[in-house]
């Protein structure tokens, strides 16, 4: 993200830390949904609750994302009563700049380079929601599985990590299985030495013989 953007962005709104399990999109709250974000860190998804109160994920969002301005540029007609209702929640303690409708609103007519930005954000949004609903209707568990492990990891010292956040069960969630097939897919990943477990997250050791396996997979048995 350039850095006069940012600085356009957080001089336009305030920096503030969100605890966990916040919903930031929720109706009739002026605190919280008067607002868009943009995620500088932490981890937040887009989700629903099934009927029978189950959770949904279908989107993790990167940093330096705009997040929460969906309710203010979808049509009114489109956001009846009867159409599915999705959430942006704070998975883990987030810093995020808090930025006013209003100021948002003057940003999208008068500035180019957040226009821009804006554009860009729901192109990159668009683009992680297809390619998850192609491997949901495509391919299997395991490669869903290993595509998410390099899409959350992020470069730490040479190595990709995955994040504390992502347990067994959250992975579930996201890939539509039961975390027993997670746990089982991981021990096996493990025993082959492709991933290792370290205190700050999963740690992908052989990157390339992952990414193999994304297009080899039906030769690996869990």
């Amino acid at each position: 993200m350039k850095e006069s953007l940012l600085k356009i962005i957080t001089d336009s709104g305030t920096r503030v830390t969100m605890p966990k399990d916040i919903v930031l999109n929720k109706k009739y709250d002026k605190y919280i949904s008067n607002y868009v974000y943009l995620l500088e860190e932490g981890i937040c998804a887009l989700n629903s609750i099934t009927k029978q109160g189950e959770e949904k994920v279908y989107l993790y969002f990167r940093p330096y994302r705009l997040i929460g301005f969906n309710q203010f540029v979808v049509s009114a007609e489109r956001l009846n009563a009867s159409a599915p209702e999705f959430s942006v929640v704070t998975k883990t303690t987030c810093t995020l700049c808090q930025i006013p409708y209003c100021t948002f609103q003057e940003l999208v007519l008068k500035n180019t380079e957040f226009n821009t930005f804006l554009m860009e954000t729901l192109a990159d949004n668009y683009n992680d929601a297809l390619i998850h609903f192609h491997l949901m209707q495509e391919e299997s568990v395991v490669v869903r599985l290993c595509h998410l492990l390099f899409e959350v990891s992020q470069l730490r010292g040479g190595t990709r990590i995955v994040p504390r956040f992502f347990t067994y069960a959250e992975m579930a969630k996201y890939l539509g299985c039961h975390s027993v097939t997670v746990s089982r897919i991981m021990a096996k990943l493990k025993q082959k030495g492709y991933v290792s477990k370290t205190p700050s997250g999963i740690a992908i050791e052989q990157e390339e013989a992952l990414q193999e396996l994304l297009n080899t997979e039906s030769r690996f048995q869990y």
